[in-house]
């Protein structure tokens, strides 16, 4: 933003009318930055939270199994192939997330989204 307004300055330097102008088209630049930016967050906002239910669920699932059947447990934990599903799980869990959170940050990347945005919307409005 410092440098469109600096950019703005000096083209717009001896010419009180194009400087308004300028100084306008500068602030129009910086409204519409600030709407981009809170419109890639709304719209991976999705991507973060389906992420983060896809994380959880596994975890959930086991927690709600142990209560339900605390057999489960010992099935799992008892077993050779219950602890390797169970290592596999957590494995392919972690795999998900972390290729989860790189398709979000890569779109954001992508879009130009730099910070949080919220600091300059007061001031920009």
């Amino acid at each position: 933003g410092v440098e469109l307004l600096v950019a703005a300055c000096r083209f717009s330097q001896g010419r009180g009318v194009a400087l308004v102008a300028a100084l306008d088209g500068v602030a129009a630049a910086l409204v519409d930055r600030i709407e981009l930016d809170d419109e890639v967050r709304a719209l991976t906002s999705q991507a973060r939270t389906s992420a983060t239910v896809l994380v959880a669920l596994p975890l959930i699932g086991v927690t709600v199994l142990a209560a339900v059947d605390p057999s489960f447990v010992g099935v799992v934990l008892g077993s050779t192939s219950g602890r390797a599903c169970l290592v596999i799980g957590v494995v392919l869990d972690g795999l998900g997330a972390a290729v989860s959170n790189r398709l979000v940050t890569r779109a954001v990347a992508a879009s130009g989204v730099q910070g949080s945005g919220r600091r300059h919307h007061r001031w920009a409005r």
